[in-house]
């Protein structure tokens, strides 16, 4: 059950476009792993995923790379010091999402989960399950509308550098887990609740 249209690991540059993808067990876009990244998936419809499992998305991500777990560096300072580079020694490249349609009755529309890092997320339309970002680093979501759901902030690491702006979004933010501060920036969303 953990079969995708579409599976990426540890590739680099893969681009996904214009296509239709639904009636699936678990998510439609999976990219595993963050190695290399600099994928861009576009123009694309996924719905009825997520239809068989629970805790993913119709795009579904997790990035577990050389950084997630380690016991001696404390992630909440990994974008600080001497440990700045270590969250893009693997997503060296920014993965692009745009431009696209996602609706996920089961689980969120986009779900970057893990530590999914180097993420740009922009001119979405989510129908359904909202766009969840969990750890990570570096992602910047901005101009998607959500049309019945909201942002899910979950385990935000102190120095995330993420950034939330101008969205478009039906309720108010759902967090779980988050520090005192909340990524670099959030603002400008119009919350229609």
């Amino acid at each position: 059950k953990q079969i995708a249209a579409v599976q990426s690991s540890r590739a680099a540059r893969v681009t996904v476009r214009h296509c239709s993808i639904y009636e699936m067990p678990r998510a439609g876009i999976n990219i595993s792993e963050g190695t290399w990244g600099g994928h861009v998936i576009e123009g694309c419809d996924v719905f009825d995923t997520v239809l068989e499992t629970g805790d993913h998305g119709s795009f579904n991500s997790w990035g577990r790379d050389r950084f997630f777990g380690l016991k001696d560096v404390d992630p909440n300072t990994l974008t600080l010091g001497e440990h700045k580079g270590l969250p893009l020694l693997d997503a060296m490249e920014t993965t692009v999402i745009r431009l696209n349609r996602w609706r996920c009755d089961h689980g969120w529309d986009i779900d970057l989960d893990d530590g999914s890092t180097n993420y740009h997320i922009y001119n979405n339309l989510c129908l359904r399950g909202g766009l969840k970002l969990r750890e990570g680093f570096y992602r910047v979501a901005e101009n998607n509308v959500i049309a019945t759901n909201s942002l899910h902030p979950h385990v935000w690491y102190g120095a995330s550098q993420d950034v939330v702006r101008r969205n478009i979004v039906a309720g108010p933010y759902k967090p779980v887990h988050m520090p005192a501060a909340w990524g670099k920036e959030i603002d400008s969303n119009f919350l229609h609740t």
